[in-house]
């Protein structure tokens, strides 16, 4: 498979998940799960009152952390703090095709059909575009 033909199903699950992503950002929704909203409450509760209590035990301080940067950085630029998270969210989701296409690129006899299979799952796709652990 040429290496231009495997360059073209990378960027075709990166488009199909642009789309997927631009109602969700036009919505600014974070997520429907508790878990999106612990997350920010395990931030603003640390930042408030100087307690940490995990968003879900044991707890996930880096990306609980990450979260709080993102809320900080929307405050800072005037931004909806979910337009930024979401943006990040996005960011990590296609970090991660990127990773994975790469992995499949390595081996000769790769199926890039699996690798589309992987990266437009739904699950795969609805945890990238929503903020939850």
């Amino acid at each position: 498979m040429t290496n231009q033909k495997s360059k073209s199903y990378f960027y075709f699950s990166s488009t199909l998940t642009l789309l997927f992503f631009l109602p969700v950002f036009y919505n600014s929704n974070i997520g429907s799960d508790w878990d999106s909203y612990a997350l920010i409450g395990t931030y603003e509760n640390f930042i408030k009152n100087g307690i940490y209590i995990p968003s879900r035990p044991p707890g996930f301080p880096i990306y609980e952390l990450l979260v709080g940067l993102c809320i900080v950085i929307g405050e800072g630029l005037g931004l909806n703090f979910e337009y930024v998270i979401l943006l990040f969210q996005f960011s990590l989701l296609i970090s991660f095709n990127y990773l994975i296409y790469c992995f499949f690129k390595k081996t000769e006899n790769s199926n890039f059909i699996i690798y589309l299979i992987i990266s437009l799952s739904p699950i795969y796709l609805i945890s990238g575009l929503s903020v939850n652990k």
